[in-house]
C-alpha cells in the first residue's frame, strides 16, 4: 500500500512540472516520508540543488514571515534561492 501510494503522490508531482521545464533545467521529483522542512532541507543539500520550488498556504493572520511555518524553516536553513508559491 505504501509504494502505491508513493507512485500516486510521484504521478501527481510530475504533472505540475510543465513538459517543456526540462529543456531549460533538470526536474528531479522525490518522494519522501518525514518531517517536510527536514527532508526538504537534506534532499537540496545531497542533490546540491540551485532552486527549491515549494506550495505555501496563504496565511490570513500575521503577514510576513511566521517562524513555525515549514515555508519559512526552508527558506531559513536552504543553501540556494527558495520560491514559494502560494497554494
Amino acid at each position: 500500500a505504501l509504494i502505491e501510494m508513493e507512485h500516486n503522490f510521484y504521478a501527481q508531482l510530475r504533472e505540475l512540472v510543465p513538459v517543456a521545464t526540462e529543456m531549460h533545467c533538470k526536474v528531479e521529483v522525490r518522494v519522501v516520508f518525514g518531517e517536510p522542512s527536514e527532508q526538504i532541507l537534506r534532499i537540496a543539500k545531497e542533490t546540491k540543488a540551485e532552486l527549491i520550488v515549494m506550495g505555501a498556504k496563504a496565511r490570513k493572520s500575521l503577514a510576513g514571515n511566521v517562524p513555525h511555518t515549514k515555508a519559512y524553516r526552508v527558506v531559513c536553513g536552504a543553501q540556494c534561492p527558495v520560491l514559494t508559491i502560494r497554494s
